[in-house]
């Protein structure tokens, strides 16, 4: 079974079950939780593996985070900041710019462009138990006293009235799927911290008053969300990468609705308005830019090309993607220098994982000191699966190749215009590349001018 076999089962069975007209504990769940059900069965049926990596789960690190958290409750608890205008839900995972700071690419540009007309504040959640420092954002809070409260809060929940519509589920996925996902363990650990998540947000956005509240990720945090629609606090979600699509069910609801979802979504470019069926009237879905890559796409225009193809691992299909990269440097007619371009969330331990790069001989990226749009602009090829990177790629005149991989069908409108070729093997792509010219697109269709103006101009509308 494919993945895109698996996406087309999935929505049959949630709208024949009428999954998301059900309740449980008075809560339409299955909107919470479908993202990771349909994830946990692509994993059990082998088609994806788990994307990133985990610090080691011991005493000490548990030790540590915790000393860390406590810190945190008394630098940068949100309480304790004052009133605000626009309220930001950043993105944990911040990268290094050239002056030392860590930069939230998704928040950063469009507070710093906001800063002087508007009160922002950051509320930044934990990566892998930590926070980067320092942050390029001075006016920024970290979430980690209300993770602590909803942990030492949760609910205890054990579905007893709702047993056999959860077993029917359970059924459902087996007969359909053959592999059995625990749903009852889903919902317990995700509705056990409802009320208390959702009644601790209500105190904090009291207490910040935000006009607008902007988040990066909604789907995993609907319990903000249901906090703002509460209090009737308009929510906005930036676009935070290019798998938007009608195989992430994280924002794609054909034919069917979902309650906690942002009132808006601002798109990249008209490319993804009309890529899939959003939750929310079209009329919602904006258009607005990419501020963070209008800006770094600037700096290095004037770039040369090099002979130099970027191959960028994913964490879900990363072996696979190492072979082919190895393969490829093997192939002794390929005289084009390999940078591998690692995900942030295998800079851990990917000598482990990959050591056969090193003996290969390829240039491995494994931290954010080398700017990737520098690599984009001299690089001549963008080889990869469904990372963000081969999105951003467009606009710097590369050829784009995707790998005939578990996920590759994210990025099936690509293929659809002829604007990425499929391959499944190093001499494949060889045989196909020899005889293409360098793309040369539009990419104002994929990321939208004059983001900050076109972000500012919306922020006014709706204020």
């Amino acid at each position: 079974m494919k993945f895109s076999e698996v996406t087309s089962l999935f929505y049959r069975m949630e709208e024949e079950l009428k999954l998301l007209n059900k309740e449980i504990e008075g809560v339409f769940f299955w909107e919470l939780i479908r993202f990771k059900v349909h994830r946990d069965i692509l994993q059990e049926k082998n088609i994806i593996k788990s994307g990133h990596e985990k610090p080691k789960n011991n005493y000490i690190n548990k030790l540590r985070s915790f000393n860390k958290t406590i810190g945190w409750i008394f630098l940068k608890n949100p309480f304790l900041s004052k009133e605000v205008d626009l309220l930001f839900w950043g993105h944990p995972r911040r990268k290094k710019s050239d002056g030392g700071f860590f930069w939230d690419n998704h928040t950063d540009p469009i507070i710093n462009s906001l800063k002087n007309e508007f009160r922002c504040l950051l509320l930044e959640p934990t990566y892998l138990g930590a926070h980067f420092i320092p942050p390029v954002t001075t006016n920024i809070r970290y979430t980690d006293f209300i993770q602590l409260l909803i942990f030492i809060f949760k609910k205890r929940i054990d579905f007893v009235d709702n047993s056999k519509l959860i077993s029917q589920i359970e059924s459902e996925i087996y007969s359909r799927f053959e592999v059995k996902i625990n749903i009852k363990k889903i919902l317990v650990k995700k509705l056990s911290t409802k009320k208390i998540s959702v009644n601790i947000y209500i105190l904090l956005l009291k207490r910040l008053k935000p006009k607008l509240v902007f988040i990066i990720v909604s789907y995993g945090n609907e319990f903000f969300i249901e906090a703002c629609k509460t209090l009737n606090i308009t929510v906005i979600e930036l676009q935070h990468g290019g798998g938007v699509s009608w195989h992430h069910l994280g924002y794609s609801y054909p034919n069917l609705s979902k309650i906690l979802f942002p009132d808006y979504f601002f798109t990249f470019g008209e490319f993804w308005k009309r890529r899939l069926k959003y939750p929310i009237p079209m009329k919602k879905v904006i258009p607005v830019g990419c501020a963070f890559h209008e800006i770094e796409k600037e700096k290095y225009l004037n770039e040369n090309k090099l002979n130099q193809i970027i191959i960028v691992s994913q964490g879900n299909v990363g072996n696979e993607i190492c072979k082919f990269a190895i393969d490829l440097q093997n192939d002794a007619t390929f005289d084009y220098k390999i940078i591998y371009k690692l995900h942030p969330g295998e800079y851990l331990n990917w000598e482990n994982k990959y050591a056969d790069l090193i003996t290969a001989g390829i240039t491995v990226v494994s931290d954010d000191s080398i700017p990737l749009y520098r690599l984009l602009a001299q690089s001549k090829v963008v080889i990869g699966v469904s990372s963000t990177v081969l999105y951003e790629s467009l606009g710097f005149n590369v050829n784009i190749f995707l790998l005939n991989l578990p996920g590759m069908e994210y990025m099936q409108e690509l293929i659809d215009e002829d604007i990425a070729n499929v391959v499944s093997t190093s001499s494949e792509f060889l045989n196909k590349y020899n005889s293409l010219n360098p793309n040369k697109l539009n990419s104002d269709y994929f990321y939208k001018k004059n983001a900050l103006e076109n972000i500012k101009m919306e922020i006014t509308r709706l204020i």
